[in-house]
């Protein structure tokens, strides 16, 4: 019963994002559920920097916009107000728009990959004491 609690728990704490294409680059960005992240925090690191060159908060829909000044690699870090978050990369090319197709990411968070883990563990063990229990009664 604790791990279905907990697989629930981790599955409503994923997130994802969308680009939305509309002249300006955008994000959406949003739990697993298709819940938006409302009023997150949103920090833009230009290619090479360490430090953010905009501090921004994404609206009720979940939804920011940022204009690249240079191509490279462009790293946004969302966080809605319970620490939720994620970091996206996003390739700009010389036109400063999004490289590639990419749409979506649907990214899993450290407590799923940590449950798909334990139980991938936990399947491996109980399949190898069953068999090795067989093997000793015939």
């Amino acid at each position: 019963m604790i791990i279905l609690i907990l697989a629930m728990a981790a599955y409503s704490h994923g997130t994802k994002y969308e680009i939305v294409k509309s002249g300006k680059i955008g994000i959406k960005a949003m739990f697993d559920t298709g819940e938006p992240m409302s009023d997150a925090d949103v920090l833009v690191f230009p290619p090479g920097a360490t430090s953010a060159s905009v501090t921004e908060k994404a609206d009720v829909k979940g939804l920011f916009y940022f204009t690249p000044d240079r191509p490279g690699t462009w790293t946004l870090q969302v966080r809605d107000k319970t620490g939720h978050g994620m970091r996206i990369n996003l390739e700009i090319d010389e036109t400063l728009s999004v490289k590639g197709d990419l749409q979506t990411n649907y990214g899993l968070n450290t407590i799923q990959k940590v449950i798909m883990a334990l139980c991938v563990i936990w399947g491996a063990t109980g399949t190898a004491l069953y068999f090795k229990g067989r093997k000793g009664q015939a």
